[in-house]
């Protein structure tokens, strides 16, 4: 039995349209997001300038809010690398692009995972530490990685019709015999 490829998600949303309005979604988050943390680093660095210059060489200025948010800079970067891959993939129909986004998309969903479970058992606010919104968020993005996963089967599916199709018709054109 030969597999089929997969058309709808959830039973009425072209597969395709939906990976591609994740990658973009995602893209256009990651790019916010970056132009938010760049501007909250130039608003600190612009304090620490401002209280070095004043204090006459004291330099006891708390660091940790820049480093924080050069982390976080770092993860929206990868966050955005990865939504691009994703688009790519899918227009250049490349499998491999597309796997990678998988793959980062289930480890970042088992990261958020993680943290939801220290947040339920070190913390006892659940619901005002942002546990609801990061169980949604968990939710709604498996989903979603299970549309790319479908569109990377799909993308293997034509690869390997298309092998297919391309040594049949090169046997033909040999004139190959049966012996």
């Amino acid at each position: 039995m030969t597999p089929t490829p997969r058309t709808r998600f959830l039973y009425c949303i072209p597969v395709e349209r939906t990976a591609t309005t994740l990658g973009y979604f995602q893209a256009s988050i990651a790019v916010a997001c970056i132009l938010i943390v760049i501007r909250f680093l130039i608003m600190e660095l612009h304090a620490y300038i401002r209280f070095t210059s004043y204090s006459h060489g004291y330099m006891n200025y708390d660091l940790t809010f820049m480093k924080n948010l050069s982390w976080a800079l770092l993860i929206l970067g990868l966050c955005l690398t990865m939504a691009v891959f994703l688009l790519v993939g899918i227009e250049k129909r490349r499998s491999g692009y597309v796997l990678t986004y998988l793959i980062f998309g289930v480890l970042g969903t088992l990261a958020l995972a993680v943290g939801l479970v220290i947040l339920c058992t070190k913390y006892h606010h659940f619901i005002d530490d942002g546990g609801v919104e990061m169980l949604l968020v968990i939710i709604v993005y498996s989903l979603s990685l299970t549309a790319a996963y479908f569109v990377y089967r799909n993308i293997k599916l034509e690869k390997s019709s298309n092998k297919m199709i391309n040594n049949e018709l090169q046997e033909s054109v040999c004139n190959v015999e049966d012996v």
